[in-house]
């Protein structure tokens, strides 16, 4: 008479134990391939192979939100560059046709048209090869092959080649001899180049660009200028950005965020701050991903 009581018994406890959390899981499987990553704490105590059950189902579903996170933020970056160098390429676009219609009309003055034509293609080729080089630097997740870079004649060497772009302005340089960095030459040229550049062009008239380079390595160039409000200082790195009290707003608004990269792929965290009476970039060793 026992028998069919202890029978039911024993597959009350049985789905208790077993049935029903293997359904509990299988309903998370489910959510799962929904893409829903919601509720995956349960069970994951239990020390038999449900509970190691549920704990590889609760470590699949954090890396396919990770991935599903990266997926969605690179979309979205993709996204905002494709706008923005959308929003960049109209206006020379929009000039170029204003000079043909100009010159088809015979309308105002043809050198003139010629000129501002050629000026806009200029500029159009140059923000293309920006964004070529953004787009090849964000595809690298790490640098092919390093060499021992002398940062200190690098510095001496771009500031010779840029001589021109500090007229007017009072250069002050102190780098000690012999400081290296592991990396690539030219990218390194071209990081250091676009701050270089980046003080000359947005320094104060007839004010003081400083560049030094101590061991580290750590490379701090400063320029005279107006203080830039603290939450802007964030997204001079960011692509396009110039601000809006830019006076100069003939570049691409690539140039820092090649930089950035650049550094990046060198393990190397940049960073603008406001000083007293400028603006200071400060080149350090820093732990930076190299997707970032």
């Amino acid at each position: 008479a026992l028998v069919p009581v202890l029978g039911a018994a024993f597959s009350l406890l049985i789905h208790r134990l077993v049935v029903a959390p293997l359904q509990k899981t299988q309903a998370k499987f489910q959510r799962l391939a929904a893409l829903d990553f919601s509720g995956m704490q349960e069970d994951v105590k239990r020390r038999d192979e449900i509970g190691s059950l549920n704990r590889s189902l609760q470590q699949m579903s954090q890396e396919l939100q990770r991935r599903w996170d990266d997926e969605r933020a690179l979309e979205h970056r993709r996204q905002e560059f494709v706008a923005a160098a959308s929003h960049e390429l109209k206006t020379p676009l929009a000039l170029m046709r204003g000079y043909t219609e100009g010159l088809e009309q015979n309308i105002g003055d043809r050198e003139q048209y010629l000129s501002g034509m050629e000026r806009e293609i200029d500029r159009m080729n140059t923000l293309v090869l920006e964004l070529l080089e953004q787009t090849r630097l964000e595809r690298m997740e790490q640098l092919p092959q390093l060499e021992a870079v002398d940062l200190s004649a690098l510095v001496k060497r771009l500031l010779e080649e840029m001589a021109p772009l500090f007229h007017g302005l009072t250069l002050c340089v102190q780098l000690e001899e012999g400081v290296t960095c592991p990396g690539d030459r030219s990218l390194l040229e071209r990081g250091v180049g676009n701050l270089l550049s980046n003080a000359a062009r947005y320094c104060s008239p007839g004010g003081q660009v400083r560049v030094t380079l101590i061991p580290g390595p750590v490379l701090t160039v400063e320029n005279d200028a107006a203080p830039i409000p603290e939450e802007e200082l964030p997204r001079l790195f960011e692509l396009f950005y110039r601000g809006d009290t830019a006076r100069d707003r003939s570049g691409s608004g690539m140039g820092l965020a090649i930089a950035r990269r650049i550094f990046s792929l060198h393990h190397l965290n940049c960073t603008a701050e406001n000083i007293p009476g400028g603006i200071r970039f400060r080149l350090e060793p820093g732990v930076t991903a190299p997707g970032s």
